[in-house]
């Protein structure tokens, strides 16, 4: 093998390499909206685990607050799933 050779083959390792990192870094950005997104609906929402304790009280919540928590379990899935 060439010295040249030896040589492009390095590069394309290393071009290889970069690609990997700037795909991981999208990805840790859209982990990091995500788990945001969830954060945020959830407390808006006004979730809280003593609601869903009583089967009751849980259906009215989810009455009244449904949308947002169902949002909030959209980002969820969206960041377990992306």
């Amino acid at each position: 093998m060439r010295a040249a050779d030896s040589n492009c083959l390095g590069l394309v390792e290393a071009e290889v390499e970069i690609r990997i990192m700037r795909l991981a870094g999208i990805a840790g950005v859209l982990a990091a909206i995500g788990l945001a997104g969830e954060f945020t609906f959830f407390g808006l929402s006004g979730f809280s685990q003593g609601a869903f304790n009583d089967p009751g009280s849980a259906l009215s919540f989810l009455r009244e607050h449904g949308t947002l928590v169902r949002v909030a379990v959209l980002f969820g899935v969206s960041g377990v799933c992306g």
